[in-house]
């Protein structure tokens, strides 16, 4: 018996088989003859794949459902301009550091137009920022382990690439506070940041 045997081999037994005498006038026999033709055609050719590979969303713009939540406040002057809060900030996507060259990921939440940002700088370590994309340089501030009761997260590649940009997995836990009074708190997961 073969053991290495091709797509065209199974198909050819499988004729034979429904091509016997008796399955040869059968209307049924015939049916499903033609339905494990066209069934073994289209899982061949990758035609019954649903969406694209792992189930990641279909584009990178596909808001994934479930993302949590983050808030962020800082106060009046802390970074030279006025008082600015996020509450309750629901992401609607996330999206790989690498479209902007660095490595960790946005989380974007366009309804109260903010960003929250992991980093992780080979000298320096992690630090997250929360920005307003609209005034990034006076609605910012940036927060480091030092800053925080909690700071945990888990950034790794899931060993996809989409489009060139690689696909993280991301799970992300923040309660942080700085000298100045800003806070920010995260609790967030993704399984494909790309």
């Amino acid at each position: 018996m073969a053991v290495n045997r091709s797509f065209a081999d199974i198909m050819g037994e499988w004729d034979t088989l429904l091509r016997s005498e008796a399955a040869r006038y059968s209307f049924r026999a015939r049916r499903l003859r033609r339905a494990l033709l066209l069934g073994f055609s289209l899982a061949a050719s990758g035609c019954l794949s649903t969406g694209a590979p792992g189930g990641l969303p279909k584009s990178p713009g596909e808001a994934e459902a479930g993302l949590g939540s983050f808030s962020a406040s800082l106060p009046a002057g802390a970074s030279g301009g006025a008082a600015w809060s996020v509450t309750e900030g629901s992401p609607a996507a996330c999206i790989s550091g690498e479209h902007q060259f660095f490595f960790g990921v946005d989380l974007a939440d366009p309804r109260q137009g903010a960003v929250l940002r992991l980093a992780l700088d080979p000298l320096n370590g992690a630090a997250v920022r929360v920005f307003d994309p609209a005034d990034p340089e006076r609605r910012s501030l940036v927060v480091r382990p030092g800053d925080c009761r909690t700071f945990r997260y888990l950034l790794e590649p899931t060993g996809w690439r989409i489009n060139d940009y690689r696909d993280f997995r991301l799970e992300m836990d923040l309660d942080c506070k700085t000298a100045g009074g800003a806070t920010v708190r995260a609790a967030l997961s993704a399984a494909h940041c790309h």
